[in-house]
């Protein structure tokens, strides 16, 4: 076993002991929204086409060269199957639940995603909000091509972008405010994310939501997850170990971070002893 994959171990149990259920969570904000987006066991029968296209990855043994752009990248190219991306890169079912909730509380219109891989978180995010405008930006372009087969058969309309996030930043610089909801899944570097934080964190006084994926994948990670919630003033920040969410709204009365876990896998956690 990896030292990072100690290091992970460690910081999960870490996590879990700090962890809050809906039982210790005394902000009717934050209550109100874990309770609406949390359950991931319910039935999801629009998104079953998804889950066939997903199963067909997972069996689909064609390899791709893949340009590595974001952390431990020597800027070489690896080839890796589709079955191994949907396995292992792609966003699990899970993931892709958590964001369509959260999509539809937010009531999105204008989405960004950084890091498409096959497509099918963004496809998510789009069923949950089917008259939004998505923007999804993908640096290596055989991955960018296989997602427009992921697009194509779904038959849904996104803003695809085949570029790097640096070049993205500084050609849409002037319209990056008005995205309301931001998912940054790419380039999982202490830098990387620490950019895509001061380049889409809001500039005006409007509600916007940044879900950083994996902050807890590496040290470099995780460090900057906890910058960004030094920097990030009135607003909600949540840490559910698998993302980090920062939610910049009128309606936050003052600065809170939570670690938040769903109640049936800390039991014993209901709040009487506070």
């Amino acid at each position: 076993m990896s030292l990072n994959n100690l290091w992970r171990i460690f910081q999960f149990l870490k996590f879990y002991f700090k962890a809050k259920t809906l039982y210790n969570i005394h902000s009717p904000y934050l209550y109100e929204l874990l309770v609406k987006v949390s359950d991931l066991d319910k039935e999801y029968y629009n998104l079953e086409e998804v889950e066939r296209i997903r199963t067909s990855y997972l069996y689909n043994h064609t390899q791709l060269e893949i340009n590595d752009l974001g952390a431990g990248s020597s800027n070489k190219s690896l080839s890796k199957s589709i079955s191994q991306i949907a396995k292992n890169s792609s966003s699990g079912v899970k993931k892709c639940r958590f964001l369509y909730n959260l999509i539809i509380y937010f009531k999105s219109k204008n989405i960004l995603e950084l890091g498409t891989n096959l497509g099918l978180a963004t496809a998510y995010m789009k069923y949950g909000r089917p008259t939004c405008q998505l923007t999804t930006i993908e640096g290596d372009s055989n991955l960018w091509k296989y997602s427009q087969l992921t697009f194509n058969k779904l038959r849904i309309n996104i803003n695809s972008l085949n570029d790097s996030f640096s070049n993205f930043f500084s050609s849409q610089k002037a319209s990056l405010d008005n995205y309301d909801f931001c998912y940054i899944d790419g380039n999982h570097t202490f830098e990387g994310t620490l950019q895509a934080y001061h380049a889409l964190k809001p500039q005006a006084n409007h509600e916007k939501v940044l879900i950083f994926d994996d902050i807890y994948w590496s040290k470099g990670m995780h460090q900057a997850w906890e910058e960004i919630k030094e920097l990030s003033q009135k607003c909600y920040t949540i840490d559910i170990f698998q993302f980090g969410i920062v939610i910049f709204s009128n309606k936050v009365k003052q600065k809170e971070h939570i670690k938040y876990l769903p109640w049936k896998y800390k039991p014993f956690s209901t709040g009487l002893m506070g």
